[in-house]
């Protein structure tokens, strides 16, 4: 099935700053930098982007392989925005990289009504004639594409779920360290002592 065409995400020229310039025959964007470039990078897909969706989540919203998300994004199909974090304290960098939830919507739209009308177009063949050995094959096909998609699915919620249950774990470790923190300041290199709390 041929890639459908998509209406991308467009944002103001003196957004770059925010986003950086995009990569050579493709529309990821890619901007570097520590805390507070990642926090107005943050703010500004808030502001001209909208809702976004992780690459890896990309695959179960719109129903395709992850295989499929990266196809569309290495030919220049897919919007994504990167950032870069070169501010790990260990010397390491890492990457977030999200996609415009408006254009997995309108893809997993096109996907649908494509679906759809192959449906269609096999039942009133079914109706007219006894289908053909590729017809029968095709219609295997959508059958073992629907099977897919259901299955994609159910893993998409299962991420989704474990996701959830780690940003959870984080939180209880982030304020465990505050906790320790205030505790021991002799330790920490926190002046503020329990006495002066």
């Amino acid at each position: 099935m041929e890639l459908p065409e998509i209406k991308y995400a467009s944002f103001p020229r003196a957004a770059n700053e925010f986003f950086g310039d995009h990569l050579d025959e493709q529309r990821i964007y890619e901007k570097h930098g520590g805390k507070e470039e990642f926090r107005s990078w943050v703010d500004a897909l808030a502001e001209y982007i909208g809702p976004v969706v992780t690459v890896g989540n990309a695959a179960g919203y719109v129903g395709v392989s992850r295989a499929a998300v990266y196809k569309r994004l290495h030919g220049g199909k897919l919007t994504a925005f990167s950032f870069i974090f070169e501010d790990t304290g260990s010397g390491d960098s890492s990457t977030d990289m999200c996609v415009p939830l408006s254009e997995l919507r309108r893809w997993r739209e096109l996907r649908t009504s494509a679906i759809e009308e192959l449906k269609r177009q096999i039942a009133e063949e079914e109706i007219e004639e006894e289908l053909s050995p590729e017809e029968e094959e095709e219609r295997e096909f959508m059958k073992a594409e629907e099977e897919a998609q259901r299955r994609l699915e159910e893993e998409w919620a299962e991420e989704q779920r474990r996701e959830a249950e780690m940003m959870a774990f984080d939180d209880r470790l982030e304020l465990g360290q505050i906790q320790y923190e205030r505790e021991h300041p002799e330790k920490t290199g926190n002046k503020e002592s329990k006495a002066e709390k």
